[in-house]
């Protein structure tokens, strides 16, 4: 089985935070208000499953990338949602991994283990969600690979000429 972009779960949103982008706009688990109060100004979003799918299908993952005006406001946006993550009231967050420019959360709320990894570059924020339900949440929760999954996307994030 491989990931694969679901064609049909896929989104994306201009420069700006539209209404659209508002309704759905909880992404994350620990999320109390919307993007845009984190001053948020617009999001690429894609949705990935396994192919071929399990029967249930009990795995998520899914890439979002967060743009804000400067690189300044993308490090309150950064605190913004460390914030979240400390005030949690969905279920026990817990830090699992950092590095200057990333963090990696694991929250487990009743059956569901939320996996989330952000990392800040320039005016960009990257982050992967991935969502393991009822028999699927216990491989979600490994979190050994934390700090290399954070590097990676840091890595991967200098292709959107952003410093590195």
């Amino acid at each position: 089985m491989a990931w694969q972009l679901d064609p049909y779960h896929s989104s994306t949103a201009g420069v700006a935070v539209n209404s659209a982008m508002e309704e759905q706009a909880a992404f994350y688990i620990c999320q109390p208000e919307q993007l845009a109060h984190a001053g948020v100004k617009g999001l690429q979003s894609r949705d990935y499953h396994l192919d071929p799918a399990p029967s249930p299908d009990n795995k998520q993952v899914q890439q979002i990338q967060l743009f804000f005006t400067d690189s300044a406001s993308a490090k309150a946006g950064r605190a913004a949602i460390e914030g979240w993550h400390s005030n949690c009231t969905a279920g026990p967050s817990q830090k699992t991994a950092s590095t200057p420019d990333g963090t990696a959360y694991l929250v487990t709320n009743g059956g569901t283990t939320h996996h989330e990894y952000f990392v800040q570059r320039g005016a960009v924020i990257d982050s992967i969600v991935i969502t393991g339900y009822d028999a699927a949440a216990p491989s979600v929760k490994g979190t050994s690979q934390d700090k290399a999954t954070l590097g990676a996307m840091a890595s991967l994030l200098c292709a959107y000429n952003s410093a590195c």
